[in-house]
């Protein structure tokens, strides 16, 4: 979450005079927020043991796969978070007034998060 929202911060200060650029990354910043608080929440919730409860038989609880089960749509709201940080700055940079020549340029920098 923490790198996710420097990213949010870094575009806000690089392309502030974007009117859509600034409430994109705040409709970023909300959702990533909500989401990854209540994703710690709920993996909380479950993966703790109940009130006289060993951790040995936790392991092996309901609540426990339910707690690994959840791992797949975190991860996929993870990735489309992921995603939408990606094309913010190139949707950016095609909007800057640069020779094309110079756009992809500073397109591939922002391109470099895919590795």
């Amino acid at each position: 979450m923490a790198t996710k929202l420097t990213l949010f911060q870094l575009y806000l200060e690089l392309f502030h005079p974007f009117r859509w650029m600034r409430i994109s990354v705040w409709i970023g910043i909300t959702i990533t927020t909500v989401f990854y608080v209540a994703a710690s929440i709920t993996q909380i919730v479950l993966t703790i043991p109940r009130k006289g409860e060993s951790w040995l038989l936790h392991a092996n609880s309901h609540a426990e796969r339910a707690a690994q089960m959840n791992g797949i749509p975190f991860a996929a709201v993870g990735l489309v978070i992921d995603v939408y940080l990606l094309i913010l700055p190139i949707k950016a940079v095609m909007d800057l007034q640069l020779p094309l020549k110079r756009k992809i340029g500073v397109g591939m920098v922002f391109l470099t998060g895919l590795l």
